[in-house]
């Protein structure tokens, strides 16, 4: 409905955004362009779905080596998840594509630092954020690990970089901050869904993976009304979008220093869930879609294999920048998903650069394998399996 609306002209009746407006403009200009039809922008979906397995190639050919490259983009066209969620009218495809673009540049970076490749880096890191706010959790950590990379060299050659990074990215999220503010009349950053989402996450009822709860309804209409209708009964005035967010961020918090072991459990179960193999649905029924997908059905890559593997790749590794900033990278953003709740599709950032980490184990497997290095191959089997 929102895409459609923007594609009929309608731009800003949904303003201050309740959700990171990227993907809805992205459909609503497939809509404007071609007509409103599902046939089109799956298409569209499945094609930058297929450039990103291109993207993780080349990732993995600028951490490692062009094997490594090869495999990991092979090994993504039969990960079951990726196929599901590039077919699906979901932000999952773009901001996989904004990400792992982002993160293109930044390596390439690392190899020729010139003011065009981490402006750049910016750019796209704007838009996966605009994209999925979940993204911004990295961006101090980045920026940081830039200045820090840079020790030898003097202050404003370390803080230069920083500095165009934020050149870079500021103008996504900008553009959504000047809309929320000037045509929405309230101070949003992205969007007002976060403090909802952080309650949904972790509240009393919280089980760690459904964005649920008794007092919320759990349909999507349902829930957005209710959010604001408990809000504004609980402070007993009318209140902005932002306010209602606050609410609930403030609802979660209350819940975390009144109950600290029983949070500190649901945390170890969302680490638990994040790791877990098995897909958890969010908007839709993975499991019904799979039982009607003879394409599902084929024994593809599973998620748990996917960790395993990437954990012993990270392991094996020579730790350089560029396997330290993707280590860092799943790391701080796992920590940002825990927070909140885990369905499958949120943790699907996390694939590509799990992937090229699982693809130089197996390679550092071979290599074991060839040197009859048996004692260490059966340890890593072992690892793997437990």
């Amino acid at each position: 409905e929102w895409a459609q609306e923007i594609a009929e002209g309608r731009l800003f009746e949904r303003v201050p955004f309740y959700r990171a407006p990227a993907y809805p403009f992205f459909l609503g200009m497939i809509y404007a362009v071609f007509g409103h039809g599902y046939y089109t922008a799956r298409l569209i979906g499945i094609i930058l779905g297929s450039l990103s397995c291109l993207l993780i190639f080349i990732v993995g050919k600028e951490v490692y080596s062009l094997k490594v490259g090869i495999l990991a983009g092979f090994l993504a066209c039969f990960y079951s998840m990726l196929i599901y969620f590039d077919s699906m009218l979901l932000t999952t495809y773009l901001e996989l594509f904004f990400c792992l673009l982002g993160f293109l540049f930044l390596l390439i970076w690392f190899k020729k630092k010139t003011a065009l490749n981490i402006i750049l880096t910016g750019m796209f890191w704007g838009l996966a954020t605009i994209t999925r706010p979940n993204f911004l959790i990295f961006v101090p950590v980045l920026a940081i690990y830039v200045f820090c990379l840079l020790k030898e060299k003097s202050l404003k050659e370390r803080l230069t970089p920083v500095i165009l990074f934020a050149a870079g990215m500021i103008p996504a999220v900008l553009t959504v901050l000047i809309i929320n503010v000037v045509v929405g009349k309230d101070t949003v950053l992205l969007a007002w869904n976060g403090g909802i989402n952080f309650y949904l996450g972790n509240n009393p009822e919280a089980n760690g993976w459904s964005a649920t709860s008794p007092e919320i309804d759990a349909t999507w209409w349902g829930g957005y009304k209710d959010a604001i209708l408990i809000a504004e009964r609980d402070c007993g005035k009318h209140l902005l979008p932002s306010q209602v967010s606050d609410y609930w961020f403030k609802r979660g918090f209350q819940y975390i220093f009144a109950e600290p072991f029983r949070w500190t459990e649901l945390m170890i179960k969302k680490a638990y869930l994040l790791l877990n193999s098995y897909e958890l649905s969010n908007n839709q029924s993975i499991a019904t879609f799979t039982r009607f997908s003879p394409l599902l059905q084929f024994p593809l890559l599973s998620f748990g294999i996917i960790v395993a593997l990437g954990i012993m790749g990270f392991i094996v590794s020579t730790k350089d920048k560029k396997v330290g900033v993707v280590a860092l990278f799943v790391l701080v953003y796992s920590f940002g998903l825990i927070l909140f709740f885990i369905p499958a599709r949120y943790r699907m950032p996390l694939v590509p650069f799990l992937l090229v980490f699982a693809s130089h184990f197996i390679f550092w497997l071979i290599q074991r394998f060839k040197e009859k290095a048996f004692r260490r191959v059966i340890l890593s089997i072992i690892a793997i399996a437990v």
